[in-house]
């Protein structure tokens, strides 16, 4: 990958730790959630280049940014970063059985190509 943090998908400690004001972590989130707050549904938004994030909290969003957060994100976006795509991703799985409820739960971690870089059995409960 290119080392850039995705901003569609990073936790409110990441873009804290990223320097970016209370306000301006609240308004990426809120924009990513869309009005019901909640991510995984249909009125989510992402963002579709990491140098248009301040243009789209403004204009489509209507909620613009601190000027100090608009040059932080600037200096971001010009180095490796931030970015808006990943290239792993950490699957999460559980497999129950409907005869006795008994589960399993899998972790995996991947990268775009395919490849897997961990795998782990969480636990059965039977």
């Amino acid at each position: 990958g290119e080392g850039a943090i995705n901003i569609n998908t990073a936790g409110p400690e990441v873009l804290s730790a990223l320097g970016l004001s209370d306000d301006a972590v609240t308004k990426i989130l809120a924009w990513r959630t869309g009005l019901d707050d909640k991510a995984g549904t249909g009125d989510d938004s992402f963002f579709t280049s990491a140098n248009a994030v301040a243009t789209d909290l403004e204009n489509r969003a209507k909620t613009p940014l601190e000027a100090v957060d608009t040059a932080l994100l600037d200096k971001l976006t010009t180095s490796p970063g931030l970015g808006v795509t990943s290239f792993f991703f950490r699957v999460q799985c559980r497999a129950v059985l409907e005869k006795d409820s008994s589960s399993l739960d899998v972790e995996a971690v991947i990268d775009r190509l395919g490849n897997t870089h961990t795998f782990r059995e969480m636990g059965i409960k039977l």
